[in-house]
C-alpha cells in the first residue's frame, strides 16, 4: 500500500564507532561522517564502571569537541548511555574522522562503545 504522502527527508543520524573498546586503558573508538553537517550529540554506551570514573574526549580530525565527558562510577550499570551536547568545534564534512578518546582510568576492564548524532547542514 502507497503512503498517503511522502516521508519527510532524514534531517540527522546516529553513527556507531566502528571499534569497541576497553576504557580502562588509553584507546580510540573510531566512525566517519557521513555528510555535511553538525555534531548535535556524542556519547558512550559502557559496560559498568566500577572502581573509577572514566574521562573521554570527542574530536573531530584531531581536535577536541567540548565539553568532555565523565562517566561515574558511582551508581554504574551495564548498558549505561552517557552523552553530551558540544558548545564548541562540532561541524563535521563528508569522510571527516571523528573519534573518542578514553583517558584510560581505571584498572577494572570496562568495554565501551561509541557513538555521534550528526543533523545535516
Amino acid at each position: 500500500m502507497a503512503l498517503p504522502r511522502n516521508r519527510p527527508m532524514l534531517k540527522e543520524v546516529t553513527v556507531s564507532t566502528t571499534t569497541v573498546v576497553d576504557s580502562s586503558a588509553v584507546v580510540s573508538m573510531w566512525a566517519r561522517a557521513p555528510f555535511r553537517g553538525n555534531i548535535v550529540k556524542w556519547g558512550v554506551i559502557n559496560s559498568a564502571t566500577v572502581d573509577s570514573d572514566r574521562l573521554f574526549t570527542a574530536k573531530i580530525n584531531g581536535t577536541a569537541i567540548a565539553p568532555t565527558l565523565t562517566v561515574a562510577a558511582s551508581g554504574s550499570a551495564a548498558g549505561d548511555n552517557q552523552s553530551s551536547v558540544p558548545t564548541s568545534a562540532y561541524a563535521v564534512n563528508e569522510d571527516d574522522k571523528l573519534e573518542i578518546l578514553s583517558d584510560g582510568a581505571g584498572s577494572t576492564a570496562s568495554v565501551a562503545h561509541g557513538f555521534f548524532v550528526i543533523q545535516a547542514a
